[in-house]
């Protein structure tokens, strides 16, 4: 009587963890987390209460004397340590829950930027000029997108190696970067090739805004591992919504057709695109 009183609650207990077992990914962790912590710790309580109920039911002579002592403090150590278990694996399943967290934010950071320069990539880029121009067409505001490519960039790396131009690719990225605004947002679409997207900016300031860029490039000097110095320009074209362009394809279309006509002039400068009819008037 005393083996099935204390075989039961164990055997439900033991069938109750393999249920809540660790989770496998961040849904199911955030799952089992918000049962354990309001009542996953109810059914091996409820299962060691009606041991102890059938205990009463059936035995009532094992609880007189010594063996109603026995049964009471075998029960009482398997519910504190049903108690103990599901406390440790709440908090298990807690902290794998965070690790799978943190892993998934790791995972969707990592797809949406490029992992030599640390800026967004293409896909980003794509999204969040979207975005733009969807708010740009509700709110009637100015819009405009930069190309910028690296000049002569193949033959960087076939002078100087693959090692210096992943340099050069790192040094235009934080250039860029760090003369735009918060709001704007620099991306490398690819190889040399790079989009700045900046709201609230029209064709005009677009085009101050290139052609410090231009000049910053052109003035950058990057030390070379054997000695001497590396020097760049970059061919900037300019796209802006709605004077040239009405879509986010259009922009990136237009402004990457400006910067091949900048390649076409010599390089080393800034092109715009052809304008179109406004859509609408700039207030």
């Amino acid at each position: 009587m005393l083996l099935w009183t204390v075989a039961l609650p164990m055997v439900a207990i033991s069938a109750h963890w393999e249920l809540a077992a660790r989770p496998h990914d961040a849904a199911d962790a955030r799952e089992t987390d918000a049962y354990l912590g309001s009542l996953g710790i109810l059914p091996p309580v409820l299962l060691l209460l009606v041991g102890a109920g059938l205990a009463l039911a059936i035995g009532p002579t094992l609880l007189r004397g010594a063996h109603g002592l026995h049964l009471f403090v075998l029960l009482s150590l398997l519910l504190l340590l049903a108690l103990g278990r599901a406390l440790l694996h709440a908090l298990h399943t807690r902290l794998a829950y965070l690790a799978l967290l943190g892993r998934v934010r790791e995972s969707e950071r990592a797809a949406v930027t490029d992992p030599l320069t640390g800026l967004p990539n293409k896909r980003a880029c794509t999204q969040r000029l979207e975005d733009e121009v969807t708010r740009a067409a509700r709110y009637k505001r100015p819009l405009a997108v930069i190309f910028a490519d690296i000049d002569f960039f193949k033959l960087i790396n076939d002078t100087h190696g693959h090692g210096v131009g992943d340099d050069a690719l790192c040094a235009v990225a934080h250039m860029l970067r760090d003369r735009i605004r918060t709001t704007d947002m620099a991306a490398r679409l690819g190889g040399e090739e790079f989009v700045l997207i900046l709201p609230e900016t029209t064709l005009s300031q677009a085009d101050i805004l290139a052609e410090r860029l231009r000049q910053a490039i052109d003035n950058l000097r990057l030390p070379l591992p054997g000695g001497g110095v590396l020097r760049m320009t970059i061919s900037l074209g300019i796209a802006a919504y709605p004077e040239t362009s009405d879509s986010a394809d259009s922009l990136i279309h237009d402004a990457d057709e400006a910067m091949g006509r900048a390649k076409e002039a010599g390089r080393n400068r800034v092109m715009h695109a052809r304008a179109k009819s406004l859509l609408f008037v700039l207030e």
